[in-house]
């Protein structure tokens, strides 16, 4: 694995910040790639620029919706075939969610600071991770 730098030039942290900061980064980065990728495949699928939809803020019948109008345009066949394959997808591919809106009450959300999310990855960090001492080399598990 590659050693993290401090990725922001102005900041004065300790290493452990820095860290935190560079892996936050790198998975802001990969997550863009994987949407620049998304976007391309449904471009190629579709037929149509996606750069300017913004995807990520539709909601479930917003998403069968473009679905069920591109397969059946795309397939040639009725739009009733089209609703049924995309429930049948759905129902495959999204096991724990409905299309139709469930009357239940909401799960309550929970709320955890940028601070206490930081303190139970270094938690889980220092349980797990190994110190290599730079003299011998020999790894050494933390006590």
């Amino acid at each position: 694995m590659a050693n993290l730098q401090t990725p922001l030039v102005a900041i004065e942290a300790n290493p452990d910040t820095a860290t935190y900061i560079g892996t936050l980064e790198r998975a802001v980065a990969t997550l863009v790639i994987r949407d620049a990728k998304f976007r391309a495949l449904l471009e190629l699928l579709t037929d149509q620029t996606w750069d300017d939809v913004a995807v990520d803020r539709m909601d479930n019948d917003q998403l069968v919706t473009v679905a069920t109008a591109n397969l059946a345009l795309r397939l040639s066949i009725s739009i009733e075939d089209a609703k049924n394959l995309v429930a049948q997808r759905w129902a495959t591919h999204n096991e724990s969610t409905a299309l139709e809106p469930v009357d239940e009450a909401p799960a309550p959300v929970v709320q955890l600071s940028a601070k206490d999310l930081f303190e139970q990855w270094k938690a889980r960090r220092e349980a797990t991770a190994a110190a290599v001492t730079p003299a011998e080399g020999d790894v050494v598990q933390p006590s």
